[in-house]
């Protein structure tokens, strides 16, 4: 286990091995020291073949939890604890930087992964068909029957996305 301060009060607690071809997976917790152990075991789980490639960051947002405890036998995990809950924007951001794989994927504590779903997405990002492709997000499902998927995106908020978005009161009567 690796101890090693950071900025503005963090520290990070690693026992993961750096690979620069890996998928480097970070995880914002607030809270959700539950739910980000079983979103881990869930992308193990679901990618087997890849999961030697995958380096788990998480940033704890303030959550005072004891981070070395929780992490024995999850395998290459690594955790910035911030003194403070920082946002998950900011916590996103100190994630990505410390990441070291040649993909990122930004995930939820409360998500669970669909077997394959990464590896499909490293494939699509690969391939030389989609070189122009910078950004890659899954499609998002409510459920693992994939019976609902959940919307994920919207348009740039004005008068109009006000009036007649999928969550405006007009479009609910």
């Amino acid at each position: 286990m690796l101890k090693d301060e950071r900025e503005e009060g963090e520290l990070l607690i690693s026992n993961a091995r750096r690979n620069s071809e890996s998928v480097s997976v970070v995880i914002v917790n607030y809270l959700s020291e539950t739910l980000t152990a079983r979103c881990i075991r869930s992308i193990t789980q679901a990618e087997p073949a890849l999961a030697q490639e995958l380096d788990f960051i998480i940033v704890d947002n303030g959550s005072k939890e004891d981070w070395a405890v929780l992490l024995e036998g999850l395998g290459n995990v690594s955790s910035i604890e911030c003194e403070k809950n920082l946002g998950f924007a900011k916590g996103a951001n100190r994630g990505i930087r410390a990441g070291s794989g040649e993909y990122i994927f930004l995930i939820n504590p409360d998500s669970l992964v669909c077997p394959g779903a990464i590896s499909r997405a490293v494939a699509y990002m690969q391939d030389p068909a989609n070189k122009t492709v910078a950004i890659l997000g899954p499609r998002i499902y409510d459920d693992m029957e994939k019976r609902s998927i959940q919307l994920s995106a919207r348009s740039f908020p004005g008068l109009a996305t006000a009036l007649f978005s999928r969550y405006s009161w007009l479009t609910r009567a």
